[in-house]
C-alpha cells in the first residue's frame, strides 16, 4: 500500500540528460515535496516490525521540481530527504514560528 507524506529536501539533487549535458534541479534543498512510501504489509504490526528490521519502508516515490515522479530505494531517499521524525517535527515548528 502506498502512503502519501511530505518530506523536506536535505540537499539539492540534479540530473543531466546524456544528450544535452544541461543539469536540471530535480529537488531543491529546503523545499518540501509530496512523496509516497510503500509499506511492507497491510497489517500495522507487521509494518512496524519490518520497518525496524529493514531500516525503512519497501520503496519510495517523490514528485520532482519538473513534475516527474521519481522512484528511490531506501538509501537514495535517505540521502535526498530528511526521514528522521524528530528532525521533521523541529523543521515544521521552526517554519510555523517564522
Amino acid at each position: 500500500m502506498w502512503i502519501n507524506k511530505r518530506y523536506k529536501c536535505r540537499g539539492t539533487m540534479k540530473t543531466s540528460p546524456s544528450f544535452e549535458g544541461v543539469w536540471v534541479d530535480q529537488f531543491i534543498e529546503g523545499n518540501w515535496y509530496d512523496c509516497q512510501y510503500h509499506t511492507w504489509s497491510h497489517e500495522e504490526e507487521k509494518n512496524n516490525l519490518y520497518y525496524r528490521l529493514n531500516g525503512g519502508w519497501n520503496g519510495y516515490k517523490a514528485m520532482s521540481e519538473t513534475g516527474k515522479e521519481m522512484e528511490f530505494n531506501r538509501d537514495e531517499f535517505n540521502i535526498v530527504f530528511h526521514v528522521d521524525i524528530d528532525v521533521i517535527r523541529e523543521q515544521l515548528i521552526d517554519e510555523i514560528i517564522s
